[in-house]
């Protein structure tokens, strides 16, 4: 991810691959490479366009923690 320019990641997803540990995996791997990682988990699972208003959140986070990729 660094060959890509990847440097402040953010990582969306769902409360339950936060709290089945998946995500921390992918995390523990971004910080192990010296990326501030940022996690916005408040999406719904399997979300789809009729839910902006999590995105509308989101995307404001992501915007506030001047992250480079989504």
């Amino acid at each position: 991810m660094v060959q890509c320019g990847l440097k402040r990641p953010f990582v969306v997803t769902d409360s339950f691959l936060l709290q089945s540990g998946m995500a921390a995996q992918l995390v523990g791997l971004l910080e192990a490479a010296g990326m501030p990682v940022q996690v916005f988990a408040e999406t719904v699972p399997d979300p789809n366009l009729g839910r902006g208003r999590t995105s509308a959140g989101g995307l404001a986070l992501e915007r506030q923690r001047l992250c480079d990729r989504l």
